[in-house]
């Protein structure tokens, strides 16, 4: 098959085996060595604000379900102060409708019950990721999650 390939990214590698060049990132952000985009015009406030939202869904035991619509909030009031909140917070929202979608799935089969015990401990560490990329200006996107809003 011939055809110009796609810009690269951190993950492939050219015909010798070395990383591929990465494209020029956007405006404002840097590649890091790891692959990851992080951001190099952001406030202190906002890289707090991205790291509590992803840590409100922690209050789920004096919350419970309204825990995950807790960093709706801050996310509804400044997507449109902010680029990397508006990325967070719809990351943050595709998280809750996939953990609701998946939850009840999982519950629903008598199999899947098995499998929800691990699962809210992939969901728990992957919050814990996401506040400490927020807290360092990275982006960041939660695995096993359908996402709904783009």
């Amino acid at each position: 098959m011939t055809g110009t390939p796609g810009p690269a990214t951190p993950h492939q590698k050219d015909p010798a085996g070395h990383a591929a060049a990465l494209p020029a990132p956007p405006i404002g952000t840097a590649w890091l060595p790891t692959g990851r985009l992080r951001r190099t015009d952001l406030s202190n406030s906002d890289r707090n604000l991205a790291a509590l939202m992803h840590l409100a869904p922690f209050l789920g035991f004096w919350l419970g379900p309204l825990a995950f619509a807790l960093p709706l909030i801050p996310w509804l009031v400044r997507r449109s102060d902010s680029v990397f909140i508006d990325d967070h917070g719809r990351e943050l929202a595709n998280l809750a409708i996939s953990v609701l979608i998946l939850s009840i799935a999982l519950t629903i089969t008598g199999i899947g019950i098995l499998l929800l015990l691990p699962y809210w401990i992939v969901v728990a560490i992957s919050l814990v990721r996401g506040a400490i990329a927020g807290s360092r200006a990275e982006y960041f996107r939660y695995p096993v999650t359908v996402r709904l809003i783009g």
